[in-house]
Protein backbone atom coordinates (compact mmCIF):
# COMPACT_ATOMS: atom_id res chain seq x y z
CA UNK A 1 0.00 0.00 0.00
CA UNK A 2 1.45 4.10 -0.65
CA UNK A 3 1.26 6.68 1.89
CA UNK A 4 -1.68 8.66 1.59
CA UNK A 5 -0.74 12.07 -0.65
CA UNK A 6 0.47 14.79 1.09
CA UNK A 7 -1.22 18.11 1.59
CA UNK A 8 0.29 21.35 1.06
CA UNK A 9 -1.25 24.54 3.23
CA UNK A 10 -0.34 27.61 3.50
CA UNK A 11 -2.10 31.39 4.21
CA UNK A 12 -2.39 35.40 2.90
CA UNK A 13 -3.43 37.90 4.28
CA UNK A 14 -5.59 39.94 1.20
CA UNK A 15 -8.06 38.78 -1.42
CA UNK A 16 -10.73 39.89 -3.84
CA UNK A 17 -13.74 38.40 -5.06
CA UNK A 18 -12.16 37.50 -8.61
CA UNK A 19 -8.93 35.68 -6.92
CA UNK A 20 -11.73 33.97 -4.79
CA UNK A 21 -13.44 32.27 -7.08
CA UNK A 22 -10.27 30.89 -8.94
CA UNK A 23 -8.80 30.23 -5.17
CA UNK A 24 -11.91 27.92 -5.08
CA UNK A 25 -11.48 26.46 -8.32
CA UNK A 26 -7.96 25.74 -7.76
CA UNK A 27 -7.12 24.17 -4.82
CA UNK A 28 -8.55 20.88 -3.13
CA UNK A 29 -9.99 22.95 -0.09
CA UNK A 30 -9.99 26.93 0.26
CA UNK A 31 -11.50 28.97 3.23
CA UNK A 32 -11.15 32.32 4.50
CA UNK A 33 -11.41 33.86 7.72
CA UNK A 34 -12.65 37.62 8.38
CA UNK A 35 -11.43 39.53 11.33
CA UNK A 36 -14.07 41.27 13.10
CA UNK A 37 -12.55 45.10 13.83
CA UNK A 38 -9.95 44.80 11.23
CA UNK A 39 -9.98 44.66 7.94
CA UNK A 40 -7.79 41.52 7.38
CA UNK A 41 -9.28 37.60 6.66
CA UNK A 42 -7.16 34.84 6.53
CA UNK A 43 -6.66 32.53 3.81
CA UNK A 44 -6.35 28.53 4.15
CA UNK A 45 -5.07 26.66 1.33
CA UNK A 46 -5.00 22.87 0.73
CA UNK A 47 -4.05 20.72 -1.88
CA UNK A 48 -3.66 17.36 -1.96
CA UNK A 49 -0.02 16.36 -3.65
CA UNK A 50 1.58 13.33 -5.35
CA UNK A 51 2.88 10.69 -2.71
CA UNK A 52 6.22 11.77 -3.94
CA UNK A 53 6.36 15.57 -3.13
CA UNK A 54 8.94 16.87 -0.89
CA UNK A 55 7.77 16.91 2.49
CA UNK A 56 8.16 20.57 4.14
CA UNK A 57 6.35 19.93 7.23
CA UNK A 58 5.96 22.89 10.31
CA UNK A 59 8.60 22.39 13.12
CA UNK A 60 6.47 20.76 16.11
CA UNK A 61 7.26 23.99 18.40
CA UNK A 62 5.97 25.90 15.77
CA UNK A 63 2.67 24.30 15.41
CA UNK A 64 2.14 23.59 18.88
CA UNK A 65 2.44 27.41 19.70
CA UNK A 66 -0.16 28.09 17.34
CA UNK A 67 -2.72 25.49 16.87
CA UNK A 68 -2.37 24.43 20.85
CA UNK A 69 -0.70 27.73 23.04
CA UNK A 70 -2.70 30.59 20.48
CA UNK A 71 -5.52 29.04 18.83
CA UNK A 72 -7.08 27.37 22.07
CA UNK A 73 -5.27 28.36 24.83
CA UNK A 74 -4.73 32.47 24.46
CA UNK A 75 -7.90 32.28 22.14
CA UNK A 76 -10.00 31.14 25.18
CA UNK A 77 -8.62 33.27 27.93
CA UNK A 78 -9.16 36.33 25.06
CA UNK A 79 -12.77 34.86 24.81
CA UNK A 80 -13.63 34.23 28.28
CA UNK A 81 -12.07 38.25 29.61
CA UNK A 82 -14.22 39.73 26.55
CA UNK A 83 -17.27 38.59 28.32
CA UNK A 84 -16.61 40.46 31.58
CA UNK A 85 -14.33 43.60 29.11
CA UNK A 86 -15.60 43.81 25.80
CA UNK A 87 -13.77 46.98 25.14
CA UNK A 88 -10.47 44.43 24.88
CA UNK A 89 -11.78 42.49 21.87
CA UNK A 90 -10.92 44.83 18.91
CA UNK A 91 -7.53 45.24 19.84
CA UNK A 92 -6.51 41.66 20.64
CA UNK A 93 -8.32 40.85 17.03
CA UNK A 94 -6.11 43.13 15.35
CA UNK A 95 -3.20 41.43 17.56
CA UNK A 96 -3.84 37.98 16.25
CA UNK A 97 -3.80 39.06 12.81
CA UNK A 98 -0.52 40.46 13.33
CA UNK A 99 0.25 37.07 15.24
CA UNK A 100 -0.65 35.00 12.61
CA UNK A 101 1.88 35.50 9.82
CA UNK A 102 1.59 34.00 6.24
CA UNK A 103 3.41 30.58 6.23
CA UNK A 104 2.78 27.35 4.15
CA UNK A 105 4.15 23.91 4.21
CA UNK A 106 3.80 20.35 2.87
CA UNK A 107 3.02 16.93 5.46
CA UNK A 108 1.50 13.81 4.96
CA UNK A 109 -2.26 13.79 5.79
CA UNK A 110 -2.90 10.55 7.31
CA UNK A 111 -0.24 7.77 8.13
CA UNK A 112 -2.33 5.09 8.32
CA UNK A 113 -1.97 1.11 9.28
CA UNK A 114 -4.74 -0.59 8.50
CA UNK A 115 -6.88 -0.91 5.36
CA UNK A 116 -10.50 0.53 5.02
CA UNK A 117 -12.55 -1.92 5.14
CA UNK A 118 -16.10 -1.85 3.15
CA UNK A 119 -18.87 -4.69 2.40
CA UNK A 120 -22.72 -5.12 1.42
CA UNK A 121 -25.27 -6.35 2.56
CA UNK A 122 -29.18 -6.37 1.78
CA UNK A 123 -31.96 -4.67 4.16
CA UNK A 124 -33.25 -6.45 6.60
CA UNK A 125 -36.66 -5.61 8.97
CA UNK A 126 -34.90 -5.09 12.42
CA UNK A 127 -35.29 -1.71 13.99
CA UNK A 128 -32.34 -1.02 14.97
CA UNK A 129 -30.16 -2.64 12.25
CA UNK A 130 -27.53 -0.60 10.82
CA UNK A 131 -29.14 -2.05 7.28
CA UNK A 132 -32.82 -1.20 8.58
CA UNK A 133 -34.92 -0.38 5.51
CA UNK A 134 -32.62 -0.13 3.12
CA UNK A 135 -29.59 -1.74 1.50
CA UNK A 136 -26.41 -0.99 3.24
CA UNK A 137 -22.70 -0.53 2.31
CA UNK A 138 -20.71 -0.36 5.52
CA UNK A 139 -17.28 1.11 5.95
CA UNK A 140 -15.06 0.26 8.54
CA UNK A 141 -11.80 1.91 9.62
CA UNK A 142 -9.03 0.87 11.97
CA UNK A 143 -6.29 1.86 14.28
CA UNK A 144 -3.48 0.15 16.01
CA UNK A 145 -4.12 0.04 19.98
CA UNK A 146 -1.52 1.94 20.45
CA UNK A 147 -2.24 4.67 18.12
CA UNK A 148 -4.53 7.77 19.21
CA UNK A 149 -7.79 7.04 16.74
CA UNK A 150 -9.66 9.91 17.37
CA UNK A 151 -8.53 12.26 14.87
CA UNK A 152 -8.78 10.27 12.07
CA UNK A 153 -12.47 8.51 13.20
CA UNK A 154 -13.54 11.86 14.24
CA UNK A 155 -12.76 12.86 10.46
CA UNK A 156 -14.53 9.29 8.69
CA UNK A 157 -17.52 9.44 11.08
CA UNK A 158 -18.51 13.29 10.30
CA UNK A 159 -18.05 12.19 6.22
CA UNK A 160 -20.35 9.43 6.65
CA UNK A 161 -22.99 11.00 8.96
CA UNK A 162 -23.25 13.93 6.20
CA UNK A 163 -24.60 10.57 4.03
CA UNK A 164 -27.10 9.45 6.72
CA UNK A 165 -24.72 6.97 7.88
CA UNK A 166 -25.43 5.10 10.87
CA UNK A 167 -23.32 3.39 13.55
CA UNK A 168 -22.24 -0.15 13.92
CA UNK A 169 -23.09 -1.07 17.72
CA UNK A 170 -20.50 -3.11 18.32
CA UNK A 171 -17.72 0.07 17.17
CA UNK A 172 -16.85 3.45 18.40
CA UNK A 173 -19.04 5.94 17.37
CA UNK A 174 -19.62 9.53 18.38
CA UNK A 175 -23.64 10.20 18.14
CA UNK A 176 -25.71 10.33 20.97
CA UNK A 177 -29.14 9.37 21.46
CA UNK A 178 -30.90 12.81 19.67
CA UNK A 179 -28.95 11.78 16.37
CA UNK A 180 -29.31 8.14 16.33
CA UNK A 181 -33.22 8.88 16.79
CA UNK A 182 -33.01 10.97 13.72
CA UNK A 183 -31.28 8.51 11.48
CA UNK A 184 -33.24 5.25 12.91
CA UNK A 185 -37.08 5.34 12.06
CA UNK A 186 -38.06 2.71 14.65
CA UNK A 187 -35.97 4.19 17.52
CA UNK A 188 -39.33 4.83 19.43
CA UNK A 189 -40.19 1.52 19.19
CA UNK A 190 -37.06 0.06 20.26
CA UNK A 191 -36.66 1.87 23.70
CA UNK A 192 -40.50 2.26 24.42
CA UNK A 193 -40.22 -1.34 26.41
CA UNK A 194 -37.51 -0.33 28.34
CA UNK A 195 -39.75 2.87 29.04
CA UNK A 196 -42.20 0.70 30.47
CA UNK A 197 -40.39 -1.97 31.97
CA UNK A 198 -36.81 -0.44 33.37
CA UNK A 199 -38.31 3.50 34.08
CA UNK A 200 -36.05 3.93 37.16
CA UNK A 201 -33.20 2.74 34.87
CA UNK A 202 -31.74 0.11 36.97
CA UNK A 203 -30.22 -1.64 34.44
CA UNK A 204 -28.92 1.24 32.97
CA UNK A 205 -25.52 2.33 32.51
CA UNK A 206 -23.61 5.78 31.14
CA UNK A 207 -22.95 3.85 27.70
CA UNK A 208 -27.03 3.21 27.27
CA UNK A 209 -28.08 6.22 28.34
CA UNK A 210 -25.66 8.22 26.07
CA UNK A 211 -27.02 5.97 22.66
CA UNK A 212 -30.76 5.89 24.31
CA UNK A 213 -31.60 7.99 26.20
CA UNK A 214 -32.12 8.79 29.71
Amino acid sequence: MNCPPTAAKGRRSCDTTNSRQERVAAFGHYEFYRFPHTDVALTKRQTRMPGSAAHRPLPRIGRWMEETLLSNGVYRVACATGRVLPVITPPFNRLAVRLTGDREYTDRGWRIEFPVEVRFAASDDLWMSTASGRDTAYIAVHRYWRADPQPYFDAVEQIMLEHAGRPHWGKLHGPAADQLRARNPRFHDFVAPRDRLDPSRLFGNRRLERILGR
